[in-house]
């Protein structure tokens, strides 16, 4: 059971989160936005550490930014989120152009699809810019089943 304050994020996401489409697309959509995100972040370079084989970019001060948060709601979820995000950075520089878009693309329409077409609503980030943080998590929680909908539990 989620600390009431991760329970209280995850409720507000579930509740414009409730059509089994819509449900499906996000876990497919949810990793691919956060993939884009973090390899477009990793198009901009902020700094340059000796011994580093890599530049710090602005992928990396987000997940920094971020990770204290979401350790704050839930250690394991974090530690999750946070490999997945490790290895979208590692694999991003890799990954050309042209194939980033597509992913967005792609990413972006599953999540248009789901919740327009199946859930008639708008994402929940567009009255809460807080909840693209808290999908991530929410992916995980229901992948590991750490979350249940209401009915369920």
């Amino acid at each position: 059971m989620p600390k009431p304050r991760l329970q209280a994020l995850f409720d507000a996401y579930a509740a414009d989160h409730q059509h089994p489409m819509n449900r499906a697309t996000h876990k497919l959509g949810v990793p691919l936005v956060l993939f884009h995100i973090l390899a477009m972040l990793g198009w901009i370079e902020l700094l340059a550490v000796p011994g580093l084989p890599f530049p710090l970019t602005a992928a990396h001060l987000l997940g920094l930014c971020v990770l204290p948060w979401y350790l704050s709601l839930d250690v394991k979820l974090a530690a999750i989120v946070s490999a997945v995000s490790i290895l979208f950075m590692a694999v991003s520089p890799w990954v050309p152009v042209w194939a980033v878009l597509a992913i967005t693309a792609l990413a972006w329409a599953l999540q248009l699809v789901g919740h327009y077409v199946y859930e008639k609503r708008s994402p929940s980030f567009f009255s809460n810019l807080l909840q693209l943080l808290v999908g991530p998590l929410f992916i995980a929680a229901v992948l590991t089943g750490d979350w249940k909908p209401a009915a369920a539990r």
